[in-house]
């Protein structure tokens, strides 16, 4: 159904564009070739999307129990297009919740989970587009790099939006004080003691996929006082997973014990794609964790709640 649905916008809408910029090309119009160098790039995106969605409709089913319908709480706003939450946030949409987002300039819509509780540290500004979160341990982060690459879970529940997408949203609209590059990164975290800390980052960006999607950038840090800037150590490292190990300096072992897809390094400082950790357990490098969590709690116990926000 859905395949059928993108051929048919691709007949209707791009074939007579192509067959335009042709008889441009034909009459010797030279701006044709970068035109439809683009509209190729377009319609490559879009197949990758098509593959995308119908995996996210299928995930959602199985969830639902066959059920044949979403059950994602979208928020609406009136038919209003937004680039980012901070946006949404400012057009008096002052709710978290999930919340369509334009992605790579319009091309496609995606339901984001919008944080509007948390004003940035650098920025000052509410509106947090959230890229992960782990709250009970009903999705399994030890996955493949194919499974990273596209996303899974549910926005409103616990998720990983996927590399592509987080690239797509490093290319959107930025908000702050710090330049055009600023895209302010978060690390929200609580244990099951109910002990709260976080980490923020004023710029965020990292190489396309060529490069295993690479931390290129973290800018200037803030955060709780004796936790560090641990993600630090994760920066110009390739995101690796169980199959597709990207740092060469990342031994076996590590391998093994470091569960989940991340910015690893060697075995790395943090990793808050690791197994979820039960209620009454201490934190492990093999599970969810932060190193030196023990100087926020000194009973060093594990995390109940992650969430890492782009802004």
């Amino acid at each position: 159904m859905i395949r059928n649905t993108a051929t048919f916008l691709v007949i209707i809408f791009i074939v007579p564009f192509a067959i335009c910029q042709w008889k441009n090309a034909a009459l010797g119009d030279d701006s044709s070739h970068i035109t439809f160098t683009a509209l190729k790039d377009q319609i490559t995106l879009m197949l990758h999307l098509v593959v995308d969605l119908e995996k996210v409709i299928i995930e959602s089913k199985e969830r639902n129990n066959a059920t044949n319908q979403l059950e994602i709480s979208i928020i609406h706003s009136n038919g209003d297009v937004f680039n980012d939450c901070n946006e949404i946030f400012n057009k008096g949409y002052t709710q978290s919740g999930v919340y369509m987002i334009q992605i790579f300039h319009g091309f496609y819509q995606m339901p984001i989970f919008c944080d509007m509780q948390l004003p940035g540290v650098f920025s000052g500004k509410r509106g947090w587009m959230t890229i992960q979160t782990r709250m009970n341990g009903e999705v399994n982060f030890d996955r493949s790099w194919n499974d990273y690459l596209h996303g899974f879970g549910f926005p409103d529940r616990e998720h990983w939006i996927g590399l592509r997408n987080i690239l797509r949203i490093t290319k959107q609209k930025r908000v702050g004080k710090f330049g055009i590059r600023n895209l302010a990164f978060r690390i929200d975290v609580e244990d099951w003691d109910g002990v709260t800390g976080f980490m923020e980052h004023s710029d965020f960006s990292m190489l396309s996929e060529e490069f295993d999607f690479e931390i290129s950038d973290l800018g200037q840090f803030s955060g709780t006082r004796g936790l560090g800037s641990h993600l630090g150590f994760n920066a110009h490292k390739p995101f690796s997973t169980y199959d597709h190990n990207n740092d060469r300096r990342r031994n076996e072992a590590c391998v093994k014990s470091q569960r989940g897809g991340w910015w690893y390094g060697f075995c790395s400082h943090t990793n808050l794609n690791g197994v979820y950790s039960a209620r009454r357990e201490k934190m492990t490098e093999e599970k969810i964790f932060i190193r030196n969590w023990g100087n926020v709690n000194p009973r060093n116990t594990a995390f109940r709640y992650v969430s890492i926000k782009l802004q």
